[in-house]
């Protein structure tokens, strides 16, 4: 089990808690470009229904409405997801890109009580269900990764990105201002 399917859960972080899997397919692309948006991004938690190859044929610039399905790509343009209304949104947060040896720069999100509350209860009735969750951000799908915990770590970590990426990523959930 590799370091980048273990953070691709991304419910996981300071004490790594046993999660991933050998079928976990990375959706990051760290060469992919800095999304560009003057909308205030939200990272938005959705369960994914399915996945096909290649990129979907409608794209957004902006996260979708939280309350309605939908078919988005993976940074990468490689995956294309359709995912369910978002299980939580989070719209303000500290964002802090660390390095973690073998898996190279990565982004901390830490949550609120509340936020860590509902992704429990939603872990809790949907682990070891072959159910996974995707993190959202600026149209598309930033990780996806199965539930294999009951609980989630009071961090979200986001593998894979570029310097830039963490960097847009940090300004979008207010977490530092834009260079």
């Amino acid at each position: 089990m590799s370091v980048r399917a273990l953070s691709l859960l991304a419910m996981v972080v300071l004490g790594l808690a046993a999660c991933g899997s050998s079928e976990t397919r990375s959706t990051s692309d760290s060469t992919s470009p800095v999304p560009t948006t003057s909308a205030s991004a939200v990272l938005q938690m959705r369960p994914v229904l399915a996945t096909s190859n290649g990129s979907c044929s409608t794209s957004a610039s902006t996260s979708p409405s939280e309350a309605v399905p939908a078919k988005l790509s993976s940074l990468s343009g490689q995956t294309c997801y359709s995912l369910a209304a978002q299980v939580v949104g989070i719209n303000r947060a500290q964002a802090s890109p660390q390095q973690y040896s073998g898996s190279g720069s990565v982004v901390v999100v830490s949550l609120t009580p509340a936020e860590l509350t509902i992704l429990n209860s939603y872990a809790a009735t949907h682990y070891n269900s072959g159910t996974s969750l995707a993190m959202v951000m600026f149209g598309k799908v930033l990780e996806a990764a199965p539930i294999l915990s009951p609980q989630f770590a009071p961090a979200l970590v986001l593998n894979g990105l570029s310097e830039g990426q963490i960097h847009h990523v940090e300004v979008a959930l207010g977490s530092t201002t834009s260079a």
